[in-house]
């Protein structure tokens, strides 16, 4: 199996140049992605693949990034921060986040989680 963080990089990479189809090359046909604590998860590279063209069509990505993580067999746990600007108010967004990310054999994602505080509330709200 590859270098797990290494494998993130590029997949924030795919991310920051927009590139749906390179993006979603990382993730294995069968993930599953939980994007928020008790959102329904997203099961399959369809559905993630309707989510995360929606989520380029609403925002604009700003910052992500990773500033800790650690890595057991075939899964990484990262730490970082994550700020985007919604598209129709202009808003910024920013949140500190967690994830779980784990791979298969092959190296692909086979299951994501994400854990953030969503305020709902504009990056230059928060005190």
């Amino acid at each position: 199996m590859t270098d797990l963080m290494d494998t993130m990089r590029q997949l924030m990479a795919a991310n920051e140049r927009r590139n749906i189809d390179a993006f979603l090359g990382f993730f294995a046909d069968d993930v599953e992605y939980i994007y928020h604590v008790n959102a329904r998860p997203l099961v399959g590279i369809a559905w993630l693949e309707k989510f995360v063209r929606k989520y380029h069509e609403t925002l604009e990505p700003l910052v992500w990034r990773i500033d800790r993580h650690a890595s057991n067999g075939n899964k990484l746990l990262v730490e970082g921060y994550e700020e985007y600007r919604v598209k129709a108010s202009g808003e910024t967004v920013g949140h500190p986040y967690m994830g779980i990310v784990e791979f298969n054999d092959a190296g692909k994602i086979t299951h994501m989680r994400d854990y953030f505080e969503m305020d709902g509330k504009p990056l230059e709200q928060k005190a």
